[in-house]
């Protein structure tokens, strides 16, 4: 018998062969499948018949035969191939009956003589809130796991589905949503086509959403799915764009939680290393590295609640895979329990909580199911309905919006039982904008914010194909030019990225980000003359800029303008104040340009200061210090500052002498320069060492 990874492997090469129009190799791929797919004469009949037809046209054109349909023929032969490759596999996947959708059509087989009719009967009867839940949820598997449609089975479903409360209408477009992505099948996605049209918006939004991922899914059959009904296709209501740009947000996100917890993991450890750690102002570190990355995330429309995602899968309700896509109503009777008081009434505060909350409908139905089953949960909710909560029952209800659809998506292919069995569009290196019928659908705009999103989530090389067909359809600007010229950065494309920002500059000469983003580029090429030149343009654009105007001379005395540098530099220690955050840098700079102009009474005067304000505890004014003194010819003073810098430098960067050594070295040139000999330098080498082998002694004493 054929095992499950070779039956998707086989299907997915034929798939693939017919849709690419090698409908000899799809044939090949279908009758090697055939032999497993045993007890099913119409699919057989239909594969000869298929193979017949097609030697039949292809012999016609060997005789010179000329048919002006024969393009419309081949196309008709390759959906055939493709309908027929597909039931095969899924028959044979029925019987291999090792995953959740073989399970839920066997149950659903084993349960009911006749699933269909028997749940359309009872569906149409008198049922308990509870018992029609339970139907509905079994309809949802019915759905999922039905078998390829006739035109009939699409008339069927449409008019049960639309007759249906808005509610059971996208717990079904789900299902419907989750068979073609099993499944391809032409009639399925004709019907989501004509759902998507549905005036009811939370329908209309996630049939949309859907129709756009199941391009993803099957990328392969696009050019022969259905065409995209026109509420795709408006430029003006933006769901392509908005589709594309929140499932970059979502991967962003997720980024975002993995550093959080990466930075939560760094800080515990250094905080908590100890059991007197345990302390007011180390929990408090926590909670505003926690505080900020919420802030952080609420601001950019990050996901806020996707740290809490894993505890789905503690959820005992959402092991059934109808109830992930199951919209939330709070009147659903699996929460009517803790939404009704024993009097029969609505427990208010914790109803306007629940529809005030930036949740999306997994996250709410798995809060309100704990509430239910568990007895914690239970209590903090009878607690909190007791609580003053703040007035949001005056405050606008977050409205139902893609970015919920999109949230919900990625926790069902992450999170869901089938997240191992599913292609996860996710985890996929393919955007909307790989699409060309869809590409042009969003504005440059738009197009622009999500390339910035690929640039985070380190994709330059997508972001640069997608600002192509930006400047190919619409024409270049500044900032898509800029843009791109930042992801060849990425790629480590300098010149090109150059070139392509400069063309930036010329639309735009005084645009900052522009001429902060050349100096950037030149800086990596140690083209130091160019960085300054940028560098006093962004002053005269921006005087107040005090980053800027500290660049500026560092830059000065990588070209030799030393005595220029220092002049700059005394003007910005003028014009700042003690209290400024970066002052201690500036007098670092002060000191470090005057050293290397000889200038040493300036130099000690604004190391003091330095080490001064930092109470010693500087290391690199400690180095300086000492070059200073040795230049002095102070050499007990030098070591001793030496010693200083050795045993704090070793102590912050956790290294030993060796590494300190080396940042020692680096000013090596600039004291023989300054008339230090080499070989005093060596003395002085070998004394810092053995100051060092005599303390580490002392202390192992």
């Amino acid at each position: 018998m054929i095992d499950a990874k070779t039956l998707r492997l086989i299907t997915q090469n034929g798939l693939q062969a017919f849709a690419q129009g090698r409908i000899l190799d799809g044939i090949a791929a279908l009758k090697s499948l055939l032999p497993y797919c045993t007890n099913e004469a119409v699919i057989s009949a239909d594969a000869e018949s298929l193979e017949k037809n097609y030697h039949y046209m292809l012999s016609f054109l060997r005789g010179g035969g000329d048919d002006e349909k024969r393009n419309e023929v081949q196309t008709k032969i390759q959906r055939s191939g493709i309908s027929l490759i597909e039931q095969t596999g899924r028959k044979i996947r029925l019987h291999l009956n090792d995953d959740r959708y073989s399970e839920a059509f066997n149950r659903l087989q084993s349960t009911y003589s006749e699933p269909m009719s028997v749940l359309f009967e009872k569906w149409d009867s008198l049922l308990t809130p509870e018992e029609r839940s339970d139907i509905q949820d079994d309809l949802f598997d019915l759905l999922w796991t039905s078998g390829f449609w006739t035109p009939q089975d699409l008339a069927f479903w449409y008019g049960f589905i639309t007759e249906q409360h808005d509610m059971v209408q996208q717990h079904l477009t789900g299902a419907l949503f989750l068979s073609i992505w099993e499944h391809y099948d032409g009639e399925k996605m004709q019907l989501l086509c004509l759902i998507a049209e549905s005036e009811c918006r939370r329908t209309h939004i996630t049939a949309v959403a859907y129709l756009l991922l199941l391009r993803l899914r099957h990328k392969e059959v696009t050019a022969l799915m259905p065409t995209l009904p026109e509420c795709c296709l408006s430029r003006k209501k933006r769901l392509v764009a908005d589709t594309c740009y929140e499932m970059l947000l979502m991967l962003l996100s997720e980024k975002d939680m993995k550093q959080e917890l990466e930075e939560a993991e760094r800080l515990s450890q250094e905080l908590f290393s100890s059991k007197d750690s345990l302390n007011a102002s180390n929990i408090k570190a926590i909670v505003t590295l926690k505080a900020r990355y919420m802030r952080n995330r609420l601001q950019r429309g990050l996901d806020p609640n996707l740290a809490k995602a894993p505890l789905l899968h503690s959820c005992e309700y959402l092991r059934r895979i109808a109830h992930w896509f199951l919209p939330f109503d709070k009147n659903h009777p699996l929460f009517q329990s803790i939404m009704i008081d024993e009097k029969g009434n609505e427990k208010q505060k914790l109803s306007t909580l629940v529809d005030f909350i930036l949740d999306c409908d997994v996250d709410k139905l798995a809060m309100l199911y704990l509430v239910a089953n568990d007895k914690d949960f239970s209590k903090a909710a009878l607690q909190l309905d007791k609580q003053e909560l703040p007035d949001l029952e005056n405050a606008a209800v977050p409205e139902y919006s893609l970015r919920f659809v999109i949230q919900d998506l990625f926790r069902f292919f992450v999170h869901s039982p089938l997240s191992s069995q599913l292609i996860n569009p996710f985890r996929e290196k393919l955007t909307l904008f790989d699409f060309p019928e869809l590409a042009h659908l969003i504005p440059a705009n738009e197009s622009i914010a999500c390339c910035e999103l690929l640039l985070e989530l380190e994709q330059p090389r997508q972001a640069i194909a997608v600002l192509n067909s930006v400047i190919e359809r619409e024409g270049a600007s500044a900032s898509i030019l800029l843009l791109k010229g930042q992801a060849l950065l990425k790629t480590n494309q300098i010149a090109d990225a150059i070139s392509c920002t400069r063309s930036a500059e010329l639309l735009e000469p005084e645009n900052t980000d522009v001429l902060g983003f050349l100096a950037q580029c030149y800086g990596l090429q140690s083209r130091h003359e160019e960085v300054l030149e940028y560098l006093q343009k962004l002053a005269e654009l921006m005087p107040e800029d005090k980053r800027v105007q500290k660049l500026i001379p560092l830059t000065m005395n990588k070209v030799g303008r030393k005595e220029e540098a220092l002049k700059h530099l005394f003007k910005l220690d003028y014009e700042s104040t003690e209290n400024d955050d970066d002052y201690n840098e500036i007098l670092s700079h002060i000191a470090d340009t005057a050293l290397s102009l000889g200038k040493l009474d300036i130099a000690e005067r604004y190391t003091e200061k330095v080490l001064e304000r930092q109470n010693g505890k500087d290391a690199e004014a400690l180095l300086r210090a000492g070059h200073i003194k040795l230049l002095q010819g102070d050499w007990k003073s030098s070591l001793d500052n030496y010693e200083q810098f050795v045993n704090l430098y070793c102590k912050q960067h956790n290294e030993d002498i060796s590494s300190a050594l080396s940042q020692w070295n680096k000013n090596r040139e600039m004291l023989i320069e300054k008339g230090i000999k080499e070989s005093d330098l060596l003395l002085v080498r070998d004394i810092i060492i053995a100051d060092s082998d005599n303390s580490t002694q002392q202390t192992q004493s």
